[in-house]
């Protein structure tokens, strides 16, 4: 169904946003006062939600490639488990995040940057990931055939410019 990939294109298109944001900021862990403990938390929870929501949507998906890109975040997180409990992020039996905001507030930073600061973080990866989930599901949202049977406007599009006809 293309308003499910279209809900998975929007939800990971989110999650790239939220977790390449927490990965290209050092300035964010730089935590002097009350403050900036409360932004980094509420960045971190955005980034819990908008994985779930990826997550969400992932089992209502249809494209093939979403769904491995998505078993490969989800492996990927699973391999940080421990390092997200430290921070107070744990991992549910469906695959989801939660946050202890306490747990995580009281948490180290340097532990926190660890984990989602920097190229090769583990928010860095989740945010290749969700890209690749992102332009998956925004392709086969606009390659599929429509209720009737018919091709999608993009197929039309994209076939009629092969053959130089108009729509």
């Amino acid at each position: 169904n293309s308003e499910n990939e279209k809900a998975l294109a929007k939800n990971a298109a989110a999650l790239a946003k939220s977790s390449s944001s927490l990965a290209g900021s050092s300035e964010m862990f730089n935590v002097t006062d009350d403050e900036d403990k409360n932004n980094l938390t509420k960045s971190v929870s955005k980034f819990v939600s908008d994985y779930n929501n990826t997550v969400s949507s992932l089992m209502k998906s249809d494209s093939e490639t979403a769904l491995k890109k998505g078993a490969s975040m989800v492996t990927s997180t699973q391999a940080f488990s421990n390092a997200l409990g430290r921070i107070g992020i744990t991992i549910g039996k469906d695959n989801k995040l939660s946050v202890d905001e306490t747990a995580l507030k009281n948490a180290d930073t340097g532990s926190i940057k660890s984990l989602f600061s920097g190229n090769y973080s583990y928010a860095s990866k989740v945010s290749r990931k969700a890209e690749d989930i992102s332009t998956a599901a925004d392709t086969l949202s606009k390659s599929t055939y429509n209720n009737s049977g018919n091709l999608s406007y993009y197929n039309k599009v994209l076939a009629n410019s092969l053959f130089n006809e108009s729509v």
